[in-house]
């Protein structure tokens, strides 16, 4: 199964690199690893994915984050690489109610996704 409509091709339960889109105030500040933990069907059949959002210092470290792709406008970056909206989780024993929006979760920032052994930042 792939992650997203848009021609992304990673796999659920797979690893893979999430890069901020923007170099100035940024969460991730850098490029992290990342694993696809789940799908997450949100209100009107929307999908999103839960994620676990690696610290590069401590592999054991780990935090959830939501991610959702970008469908409007620019949708990728350097021809190749989705980006995706980053969001925190309020609360992830929620995340199994399909009445949620986007709106429920904090919007951190753009980020875009590649393969795991891509650097970009």
């Amino acid at each position: 199964m792939t992650l997203f409509n848009s021609g992304l091709n990673i796999e659920l339960h797979r690893f893979f690199s999430l890069s901020p889109l923007s170099k100035r105030k940024t969460y991730l500040v850098q490029t992290r690893l990342a694993f696809i933990d789940r799908k997450i069907i949100l209100k009107n059949n929307r999908t999103a994915y839960l994620i676990k959002v690696y610290d590069n210092n401590n592999k054991h470290n780990f935090e959830y984050l939501l991610i959702y792709t970008k469908l409007t406008g620019t949708t990728k970056i350097y021809d190749d690489y989705p980006i995706v909206a980053v969001f925190k989780i309020r609360n992830l024993s929620d995340l199994d109610d399909n009445q949620l929006t986007l709106k429920d979760f904090d919007f951190i920032e753009w980020a875009f996704i590649a393969s795991k052994d891509q650097q970009f930042i």
